[in-house]
């Protein structure tokens, strides 16, 4: 069953309660989500979220609900180009900082149209891009970078304050990012 056609449908439990998708309880998950009956909490079953494809095919065959949803698509892909295309892909797009030792902690900013990750050196802001929820990509590829522009005058990369797009929930975004980020860890043991 598509997921809209689910939405359409009338649910049922065996506690009697009956009634449209928008009345279950859910617990959503990052490919699919789980819906609970809202009287008596069993578990009815599990649904895929709607691949973008799916939206605008629904979306162009008249389905309301579709219909709705192509905005947030549009959105979302938006803001990803947006991402792609400030990504910080060179030293040379760090501003230099004078010290001999330089600490760079990531961080996060958010502004009105997305999450800036901000990284600062010795204090003083070198760069920022905007970023992706649960996305370790950055840690790997500003390394690379951080090392390329301060060499050995390179003594730490505090990415604690960035845990929560680098890693979210994941444990094993957590665990990569440690292992990647390690030499330059002050926290690791």
């Amino acid at each position: 069953m598509s997921y809209f056609a689910w939405l359409k449908k009338t649910h049922k439990c065996s506690c009697g309660w009956s009634g449209p998708a928008s009345e279950l309880d859910e617990e959503g998950f990052e490919a699919l989500f789980v819906y609970y009956c809202p009287k008596c909490g069993t578990r009815l079953g599990m649904m895929s979220y709607p691949t973008d494809r799916e939206i605008r095919a629904s979306a162009s065959g008249g389905d309301e609900a579709a219909t709705e949803m192509v905005g947030q698509v549009e959105a979302a892909e938006a803001y990803a180009r947006r991402v792609m295309e400030s990504r910080i892909t060179s030293a040379r797009n760090l501003k230099s900082v004078p010290h001999e030792e330089v600490e760079v902690v990531l961080h996060l900013e958010d502004v009105a149209d997305g999450t800036f990750l901000v990284i600062s050196a010795n204090g003083v802001e070198i760069g920022r891009e905007y970023c992706f929820f649960e996305d370790p990509e950055p840690a790997v590829r500003l390394r690379k970078i951080l090392e390329t522009k301060f060499r050995r005058r390179l003594r730490s990369i505090d990415w604690r304050h960035a845990e929560l797009y680098l890693c979210g929930d994941r444990t094993s975004n957590q665990e990569y990012v440690s292992k990647v980020l390690k030499k330059y860890d002050r926290f690791a043991n």
